[in-house]
């Protein structure tokens, strides 16, 4: 069995020993042997382009020494020297990271940056929470000890009075559901067909109270302060309001309301900001405050040019909370979707996820990672049969007969081959796993594609599958046994090959970052040092010549501008008017729609759909009319999708 693959002919006992050498101290999987796409932002030597520059600046300065201070020109381009020797980057690409609580975002994001404890995971105790977590490159011009740095940004006073308010309602309305409550949109006493146990009102009320109490240090202490009254008054918000500057108050964050925190190892700086992402018992946390949190360090990844946004989990259902989420999510470049394997092809909350990402960034820039591709019983292994699993079972008898022949040999050498008969049987418990996990991988690509019912392959994006745990193991050991070897092959956990997609992310603006300087940036700067040092151009070059041209300009934009206008407003007019009939059809088939399906819901239902914007999945609400579920925007995109492809 190769280390890269499963190998099509397991090998017999006899075989196996002369396999088992090859095992002996395998060296700790190291990630800077990984094979980069072939690209040529990743063959050219870098290393020696930075080398030259930094010596062109050097060359540059050693010829100035001693020039006039009072040389204006000359001057400026000292100032400006440094502009050459650095190649000036494109912002990071932004990859997002979306998922589900308990999806393993944590575990793959450990193991994508080869950081063991950077991510909190579920493992730690750590609950998912609604804050940001960004991941950028550590800024070269901070010089400390510290290798890792955290900017906490808690919210700004408008967003926490808007979080505290949407919180606030969400428990009211459950804990009073029966009251009439003035100025409430629509009265809880008129929703007739509400049912009180909507799994939906649960959850909202469970993450007021998490948060609520977080604020308040105790149940207890909240309770004291809540009362359907004071919540009427708007006074428990207010009260709210000012614990919230108390505890921030505390933290001392500057003017843009950051705490700053560092570290010199990732388990030392995660517990460090621990209580800002989640609860820790006995520990003050502000967790509800915290508007992102943005991690900084060294990583080849981060070096090339990306940044990671760990966005909540879909547990997280405070809705100005969602909002925001969303307007980062529309600024992503990237964006990978997490999912447990096991809910891939059949978590409906999921696959719209999949379909909106797809929408609005294309499928080619939408990647799922299916995590926890391993996760297989022992049960379930001994179960399957035909095929490679039937020679895996023999090849076990075989083994179980020759160890039962050994049970009086109490010889050195019985006792080596008893060894050798146990290692030979755990190698065919991983040989039955990898193959399992190579027939759950095509299963899983043929149900996905028939889940998305995409019109084209070109529409379906790329699934990797992976083992963030299995991974973890390879890179734990300096030198691993054949005994501690992980089940699967480093190849198999999935890892290496999601990498190998992000370093593709950034590469053609790496490449043309270097163009731009070396070809246009650099030429530049040597012509304004010729015309510098040139006694006749140095007279003509330098004369002031902005208010002419700024004469000149003015008029040749502004005639610019208008026509540009009226052009796009030709071009949009002509292409509304070449579908304005199918537009009209599409208004009558949208009002039919409304009429038929939205309208006829009870108000209960209704404003259920449109508090969550238009989507309720299958199964969240028991109200009436929506025991199905709910998706208006793929209602209204069915509609119109015929009419914007012959638009476009």
């Amino acid at each position: 069995m190769a280390l890269n693959s499963v190998s099509p002919g397991i090998l017999s006992l006899e075989d196996f020993p002369a396999f088992l050498e090859t095992q002996k101290g395998l060296a700790r999987y190291s990630s800077s042997a990984e094979k980069k796409p072939n690209h040529l932002w990743y063959q050219i030597d870098k290393v020696q382009i930075d080398a030259l520059l930094k010596q062109f600046k050097q060359a540059f300065l050693d010829l100035l020494k001693g020039s006039p201070e009072d040389d204006k020109e000359l001057q400026h381009l000292i100032r400006n020297v440094d502009t050459v020797a650095n190649v000036l980057r494109s912002p990071p690409v932004k990859v997002a990271l979306l998922g589900a609580q308990g999806a393993g975002k944590s575990l793959i994001t450990n193991a994508i940056f080869d950081c063991d404890g950077l991510s909190l995971t579920g493992a730690d105790g750590a609950a998912c929470t609604s804050s940001v977590t960004k991941y950028v490159d550590y800024p070269s011009e901070v010089t400390s000890v510290s290798r890792f740095l955290a900017e906490i940004k808690f919210l700004d006073a408008s967003n926490r009075e808007s979080l505290l308010e949407e919180h606030a309602r969400s428990y009211y309305q459950y804990q009073h559901a029966d009251d009439d409550s003035d100025g409430e949109e629509p009265p809880i006493s008129k929703r007739k067909q509400r049912v009180s146990d909507d799994l939906m009102d649960i959850r909202l009320k469970d993450t007021a109270l998490d948060v609520f109490t977080t604020l308040f240090g105790s149940r207890e202490a909240f309770e004291a302060q809540w009362s359907k009254e004071a919540y009427r008054r708007k006074e428990f918000v207010r009260i709210c309001k000012l614990k919230c500057e108390e505890v921030l108050q505390n933290e001392g964050p500057d003017r843009n309301g950051i705490v700053l925190k560092s570290a010199r190892d990732q388990q030392s700086l995660s517990d460090q900001i621990k209580p800002f992402l989640t609860k820790v018992p006995d520990v003050n946390c502000l967790w509800p405050l915290v508007d992102s949190v943005t991690v900084h360090f060294s990583n080849d990844l981060l070096r090339a040019g990306l940044e990671f946004i760990d966005l909540p989990g879909w547990g997280d259902l405070n809705l100005s909370r969602a909002r925001h989420v969303e307007k980062i999510n529309d600024n992503v470049d990237v964006v990978i979707v997490l999912t447990d394997t096991i809910r891939i092809t059949s978590e409906d909350k999921l696959v719209n996820t999949i379909r909106q990402a797809v929408s609005r960034h294309g499928a080619s820039k939408v990647k799922i990672v299916a995590t926890k591709i391993d996760a297989i019983s022992k049960n379930q292994l001994s179960q399957y049969a035909g095929g490679i699993y039937d020679v895996i079972k023999q090849l076990e008898n075989i083994a179980d007969d020759q160890e039962s022949l050994l049970d009086d040999d109490d010889t050195d050498q019985g006792l080596r081959k008893k060894v050798m008969i146990a290692k030979d049987k755990s190698y065919l418990t991983r040989a039955t796993l990898q193959a399992k996990i190579t027939s759950r991988m095509e299963s899983i690509a043929n149900e996905f594609a028939a889940k998305l019912q995409c019109r084209n392959t070109k529409d379906l994006p790329q699934v990797f599958h992976t083992s963030a745990s299995e991974y973890m193991d390879w890179i734990k050991q300096t030198r691993i046994n054949f005994k501690d070897q992980p089940s699967i092959p480093v190849e198999m956990t999935g890892i290496p090959a999601v990498r190998y997609f992000l370093y593709t992310l950034p590469a053609d603006q790496n490449l043309q970052d270097h163009e731009n300087h070396i070809h246009n940036l650099l030429p530049a700067f040597v012509d304004r040092i010729e015309r510098t040092v040139s006694e006749t151009n140095r007279n003509g070059g330098f004369i002031c010549i902005a208010e002419d041209f700024q004469k000149v300009r003015e008029p040749f934009m502004t005639n610019q501008l208008a026509s540009a206008k009226s052009l796009f407003q030709s071009a949009s007019d002509a292409s509304i008017a070449k579908i304005m009939p199918e537009l009209n059809n599409d208004k009558c088939s949208i009002r039919d729609h409304i009429n038929k399906h939205w309208l006829t819901l009870r108000a209960a239902a209704f404003n259920r759909v449109v508090k969550n914007r238009g989507t309720v999945p299958k199964g969240l609400s028991r109200a009436k009319g929506l025991e199905g579920g709910a998706d208006w925007n793929r209602d209204l995109a069915t509609i119109l999708s015929p009419t914007f492809d012959n638009w476009i």
